[in-house]
């Protein structure tokens, strides 16, 4: 179900009061359900009622915050980052919203050029961050206006203003909201969705989003896994124990699967200090090159599916020569309906 709350206006700005409040702003600008709330609360009560179901979902809540520790930083109660809106304000409108869904807000920022001319029409880029990164660092904003577009930031599930506790169906819920939120109120006819690290992982859910026929779609996964659970054994001495327990909690997300089964063109961004060519895989620093999501697709045949070797460790923001061949990379692919800018 959804249903217009309120217009947007994209030439507007949050003031910094709006942009540092710990809360995302009370009234959401849009509504969509996934699933109706009587099976919603119906499942609640069987947690309450059935006791083993209720201790699953209630451990499998407690691992995603370990899984994403921007939870805990938020009841840490950590500020958001106000040196990026600062920075970045001079040449974008940065507009925080919320967005309601399935009985939780959405923490979202919303990010256009103030001058038009720099962007592509009904081109937009959804950035989906790390397991401890906040929209309010607007990270890779150079990204998203090297490709002249414009964007859209959220807060994962228990993150700053987002409201519920993180778990792997949450996160494939919001992330599916926020695609149809580019669609449905932005019409969006290009969307380039730029997930990092976790947000690699949380681009499984596009394998179940209903795709429009008008729309045209880029993935693009940096610096992320094939599995998280082989992260979880690598970050832990290589014991299985931990593979384990990541894969018996149910948070085992597994992008490789995505790649796959998703028939949109797909960019894989990985490691390699010396960026060399094809087959030659690094650590990033986190996520080693077995655990790699390069390294697993790297037999996959689909010209569709690309993979670009960068200089950046796991948490470096993208360099401008990274940006630039990102860039050529799409227009020489034909990735877009236009080409992004020469």
């Amino acid at each position: 179900m959804e249903s217009l709350v309120r217009p947007i206006n994209l030439a507007e700005s949050s003031s910094l009061q709006e942009w540092r409040a710990l809360s995302a702003p009370k009234e959401p600008i849009w509504v969509c359900n996934t699933e109706n709330t009587v099976v919603r609360m119906a499942k609640n009560i069987l947690s309450v009622l059935i006791f083993p179901i209720g201790l699953v979902r209630l451990l499998h809540r407690v691992v995603g915050n370990i899984i994403v520790p921007a939870t805990l930083f938020t009841k840490m109660g950590v500020s958001p980052n106000e040196e990026a809106f600062r920075v970045f304000s001079a040449g974008w409108n940065i507009q925080r919203v919320s967005i309601q869904t399935d009985g939780r807000i959405v923490d979202a920022a919303i990010v256009t050029r103030k001058d038009a001319t720099l962007v592509q029409p009904h081109r937009w880029t959804l950035l989906s961050g790390g397991n401890g990164e906040f929209l309010h660092d607007l990270g890779n904003l150079a990204l998203v206006g090297e490709l002249q577009s414009n964007g859209v930031y959220y807060n994962y599930p228990g993150v700053m203003g987002s409201t519920g506790e993180p778990s792997r169906s949450t996160i494939a819920k919001t992330s599916r909201v926020m695609l149809k939120f580019l669609e449905e109120r932005l019409q969006a006819k290009e969307i380039i969705w730029y997930g990092h690290s976790l947000g690699g992982g949380a681009q499984e859910a596009f394998s179940e989003h209903v795709q429009k026929a008008d729309v045209k779609y880029c993935l693009m996964k940096s610096r992320t896994f094939s599995h998280l659970r082989k992260v979880a054994q690598d970050m832990f001495g290589g014991y299985r124990l931990f593979s384990f327990l990541v894969w018996f909690f149910g948070w085992d997300m597994s992008p490789v699967v995505s790649v796959r089964n998703t028939n949109v063109p797909q960019i894989i961004l990985q490691t390699d200090p010396k960026i060399f060519t094809n087959f030659v895989f690094r650590s990033d620093d986190i996520i080693t090159e077995e655990s790699s999501l390069a390294k697993a697709v790297v037999d996959v045949v689909n010209p569709k599916c690309k993979k670009l070797f960068v200089s950046e460790m796991h948490n470096d923001f993208l360099t401008q020569d990274t940006l630039q061949r990102l860039k050529n990379l799409v227009k020489n692919e034909g990735f877009l309906m236009q080409e992004a800018a020469g």
